[in-house]
């Protein structure tokens, strides 16, 4: 039996609305974990610099052997890890800044060197919540 009562629509609507939200907090609570994850991964590359390039090379592959599942952890993002790390060097700042960008934001935000001091600046400043693609974080940094 089909229920075609306004009471039932509200009501569905709330429902479907806390649903909504509700995954959109688990994303966040994810997003900033992850984040911090990836700042400390690159404050152990920064620290074990004296290995050399080969470092983040070994850690690539053996992370791939242990958790083959995983995603995000090869040579080229190992690398954006320790420039997130070298841009935000106080850790109490870290939650901050997940809570303000996605890891892809901060990826992009630290692919380029000459953007990279005022990407992560410019997208606190104007509260950038979503993926901004690279021209507006130029055109605007």
């Amino acid at each position: 039996m089909l229920i075609n009562d306004s009471g039932y629509f509200k009501a569905l609507m709330d429902i479907k609305t806390a649903i909504r939200e509700a995954q959109y907090r688990a994303v966040l609570g994810a997003n900033r974990e992850q984040i911090i994850l990836f700042w400390n991964i690159g404050r152990v590359i920064i620290e074990n610099s004296h290995y050399g390039s080969r470092f983040i090379e070994n850690l690539a592959r053996d992370i791939k052997l242990d958790f083959p599942g995983a995603k995000g952890y090869s040579v080229r993002n190992l690398r954006y890890m320790k420039k997130f790390a070298e841009l935000v060097q106080d850790e109490s700042k870290v939650p901050t800044v997940s809570a303000l960008l996605t890891w892809s934001h901060s990826g992009t935000s630290t692919n380029r060197s000459a953007l990279a001091s005022t990407s992560c600046r410019t997208s606190c400043r104007r509260s950038w919540r979503t993926r901004c693609p690279p021209s507006r974080i130029s055109r605007n940094g």
